[in-house]
């Protein structure tokens, strides 16, 4: 083909002094656009917090490791501007495009560490897509730069559900490893819940010396990651400790782990659906309101009313489940908790204790039967060894209930 073009004769001709006269306007409409165009991207380069702020924490901004890893003149952007959501930082928070490296051209996707901290926004998990669809379609290596603070919690709706969402970039991981597409992550900072996924699904991982990634409870005391996200991550790593670590999980092994799980899974959930037709009953026929109605009236001192609250919740909690038990009683003990000048804070963790622990009260408790499929004891065996246990949590809650400072200390430091 190369001699072709070399041989080939010129074709064409000059265009005419009036065509070029009359082409102008077209010419500069073109450069109005092109210079709106350069004005767009240049706010999306600078959306977030500045460069020298990044700077002074000893960190680079993804452009500057851009500028850095791929070799000079070869950086193509894709999808600067696309931002179907409108998201009020003015990006979706990706960086992608075509780039040689060590003159090997690869697809190049980065996460921008100046907008919240590299976090998913909506509509990223498009431009995600369509990045590692052109590494499959080009067959050339996927290169990630991760400083991931993970998903925007106020909106995650709008990542994980449907086909195209947040967990199909995992999906496509696969999909390339099996295509013999390697797929090479970089990691920088802290990467906890989606920058967490980033980090454990690459064919080859480079962490920096501060580097580190949120796995187990850990990332939920710290808040940086919800409990579902924390079981995704569990699952993950329990797989790859059986797999590579113990090499017990094996393909053969996996329908039996797979159905155990469901089993598992299935009798919590029968319990939990249980519990909303008598959450309905509790609801209609305003059993909270009766019982919070009766206390008011039997004392109107707190430490009392507070007592009654807790031996009300625990019996509550063990045949609901915490979240419709939530819904029940907030609205209806937060005014009283007021009237009586409960803290929010304070009444809101004493609740919340108290559901957590119907949650692990013989006999029904829900967490209760899962440890029971789980380690294969019987109910009778498990609440004997429980009990101790119990009476501490117990003591616990007496702590938090009678000394608000436990529970509001923190809360006041900060707001």
């Amino acid at each position: 083909m190369k001699p072709y073009f070399e041989k080939m004769k010129e074709f064409g001709s000059v265009l005419p002094a009036g065509k070029i006269k009359s082409g102008e306007a077209n010419v500069k409409l073109i450069k109005e656009v092109e210079a709106g165009m350069s004005e767009a991207v240049a706010k999306v380069k600078n959306a977030g917090m500045p460069e020298s702020v990044i700077n002074k924490r000893g960190q680079l901004t993804v452009w500057q490791r851009l500028d850095y890893l791929v070799d000079a003149g070869t950086w193509c952007p894709l999808n600067t501007l696309y931002n179907p959501h409108g998201n009020e930082e003015g990006t979706n928070n990706v960086v992608n495009g075509l780039a040689k490296i060590s003159g090997k051209w690869a697809v190049v996707i980065g996460f921008d560490n100046k907008v919240l901290a590299g976090a998913w926004l909506p509509g990223q998990q498009e431009n995600i897509l369509r990045a590692t669809d052109l590494a499959k379609r080009l067959n050339i290596p996927l290169v990630w730069l991760v400083h991931c603070s993970g998903v925007k919690l106020p909106e995650q709706e709008k990542f994980y559900a449907d086909r195209r969402g947040g967990g199909t970039t995992f999906f496509r991981h696969a999909e390339l490893e099996q295509a013999g597409v390697p797929i090479l992550a970089g990691i920088w900072g802290t990467t906890p819940a989606g920058g967490g996924y980033q980090s454990i699904s690459p064919t080859i991982l480079f962490a920096h010396k501060d580097a580190n990634m949120a796995v187990g409870g850990g990332g939920i005391l710290s808040g940086m990651f919800t409990p579902t996200e924390a079981a995704g991550i569990a699952v993950v790593y329990a797989a790859m400790v059986g797999a590579f670590i113990y090499r017990k999980l094996r393909l053969k092994t996996l329908p039996d782990v797979l159905l155990k799980a469901g089993l598992e899974s299935g009798m919590v959930m029968m319990l939990i659906a249980m519990s909303e037709p008598f959450a309905w009953i509790v609801a209609v026929d305003q059993i909270p309101q009766l019982v919070i109605e009766w206390l008011a009236q039997l004392t109107t001192s707190p430490y009392i009313i507070l007592l009654l609250i807790n031996v009300f919740l625990l019996i509550l909690g063990i045949p609901l489940e915490t979240a419709p038990a939530l819904v029940i009683v907030t609205p209806v003990l937060a005014p009283i908790a007021a009237s009586l000048g409960i803290d929010p804070v304070h009444i809101g963790v004493v609740i919340c204790l108290n559901l957590v622990l119907g949650l692990v009260t013989p006999p029904v408790g829900a967490v209760l039967f899962a440890v029971c499929g789980i380690s294969n004891i019987s109910m009778d065996r498990l609440a004997k060894a429980v009990w101790k246990p119990f009476v501490v949590a117990l003591i616990v809650l007496a702590f938090v209930t009678y000394i608000p400072w436990l529970t509001t200390f923190l809360p006041k430091r900060f707001m």
